[in-house]
Formats: C-alpha cells, sequence, structure tokens
C-alpha cells in the first residue's frame, strides 16, 4: 500500500500495511511506516525496522510510567492490548528492544526506534511544541530521518552553548554551512534523501518548521553545520549559532 494520505499528514515514507491476521513484514532501506490497525490485528512480525522507519497503530500502547519509552515485555514481545496479555503482538528482530512515542496525528499514534534519541536529547513530538533551554549546554532534537511533519515548534533560551540536531542535512543551497532562515524568521526543517525536497525559505515546510530565540528574547535568524556524528549507522548534524 503505497497511499500514505490518510497517516500522518502523508509523511513517514512508503506505508506497510499490516492488515488483520498474522503478517510477517519486512522492511527496506527507505523510510517505512510499518501500520498495525487494530483491533484482532493478530500476530505479527517486523524484521529490518530501521532508524528512520515508523510503526504506527490506532490506539496509544500502554505506557506504565508514562515516560514515553515502550519496552517490550517479558515475553519478548510487544504487546498492543497491555503488557504481557500475548493477544495482538508484534515481534521485531534484534535490530530494535524498545520504542519511543513521538506524537499522534488524531487517528493514529507514531513510535520510533528509541536508541535513536540519544542520551540528552530534548525532543519534541508531532505537532506544535515549545522546548527551552536551560543554564547548562542543551541539545535539542528533530529526527528529521523519520520524513513527518513536527509541526511548529519554539525553542526559546538558546544559548550559546546550545545545538540543534537533526538526523538528515538542513538544506544549505550553496553548501557554506551557514543555514540562514527563510524571510518568516523559522528554520525550515527538511527530510532525508528522496523525499528531502521542496519546503525550504517558504511560508511553510512540509517537515515543520522552528522559530529561535536566545536568553534576550532575541530572534536567531541563521544556524551553522558544527560537525556531523554517527552512532549506531545513524548520522546526527550538530548545528549551533557560532560561525
Amino acid at each position: 500500500m503505497t497511499d500514505t494520505s490518510l497517516i500522518l499528514d502523508a509523511k513517514g515514507g512508503l506505508v506497510v500495511d499490516g492488515g488483520v491476521g498474522d503478517q510477517a513484514l519486512v522492511g527496506t532501506s527507505k523510510p517505512e511506516t510499518f501500520y498495525i490497525s487494530g483491533p484482532n490485528s493478530g500476530t505479527d512480525s517486523i524484521s529490518n525496522f530501521g532508524s528512520d522507519d515508523l510503526l504506527v497503530v490506532d490506539a496509544k500502547i500502554y505506557d506504565a510510567n508514562h515516560d514515553n519509552i515502550i519496552t517490550f515485555g517479558d515475553n519478548g514481545l510487544l504487546d498492543l492490548d497491555g503488557p504481557d496479555a500475548g493477544l495482538d503482538t508484534v515481534t521485531f528482530d534484534s535490530s530494535v528492544d524498545s520504542l519511543r512515542y513521538i506524537g499522534t496525528d488524531g487517528t493514529h499514534y507514531a513510535y520510533a526506534d528509541a536508541s535513536t534519541r540519544l542520551a540528552g536529547f530534548k525532543e519534541g513530538k508531532l505537532g506544535d511544541d515549545t522546548l527551552t533551554g536551560t543554564s547548562k549546554a542543551d541539545v535539542f532534537f528533530f529526527d528529521t530521518a523519520l520524513d513527518v511533519n513536527w509541526g511548529k515548534d519554539t525553542i526559546t533560551k538558546f544559548g550559546l552553548t546550545d545545538s540543534l540536531v537533526t538526523t538528515s542535512a538542513i538544506f544549505d543551497g550553496n553548501n557554506d554551512g551557514k543555514i540562514d532562515f527563510g524571510p518568516n524568521g523559522l528554520l525550515d526543517l527538511n527530510g532525508s534523501g528522496e523525499l528531502a525536497h521542496g519546503g525550504q525559505q517558504n511560508d511553510s515546510s512540509p517537515w515543520g518548521q522552528v522559530s529561535i530565540t536566545d536568553w534576550a528574547g532575541n530572534k536567531v535568524t541563521a544556524l551553522y553545520l558544527d560537525h556531523i556524528s554517527e552512532v549506531d549507522g545513524v548520522k546526527y548534524y550538530y548545528y549551533d549559532t557560532t560561525a
């Protein structure tokens, strides 16, 4: 199924539909949304679930401590009906052992690999969020390789030692490492690979936009690529205000 129009505002890559009943779903090297509809989804399995893939379900998965991290049960399965219910389940291969909740489009609930958000990263969810800096060196994270619309977010108190990190390179027309914001004063996010086209420097972006102000309340209008790191096969692009 390639029609993504009913899921996550047509974002999230190719939709792989789990349907009803037992299904064995296999990922590829491209961003994909594995959609497990319910109830009575059966006993499903997903292999090759990548860092740029999504699991989308019709009901929010039980989260005992409300930390938005879904660890698998004692039976090694992801139970969609509650801990160790063993009714509607998803088995992942060894590439993933926990998921993080990234938000809802009002109808569906989206999850991604928990390990992609590194320790200390501050992440919003689908929709409009406000993230605030502290006196420490903060890292504001946008998992842009997921190819979803993160909404219109706001970062306040963005300091000289803070970073904005993405998992795909932000559009840089002349490749000079400087990311100038659009005429509206917002940073346009973009997706990854073949989906990362259009939306830059416009009134709106299909991947979301970010308004950034510093500790004095002044608008930040440009960021600079500081460095790129790679952890477990995932590339992280670090941007800050230092030229």
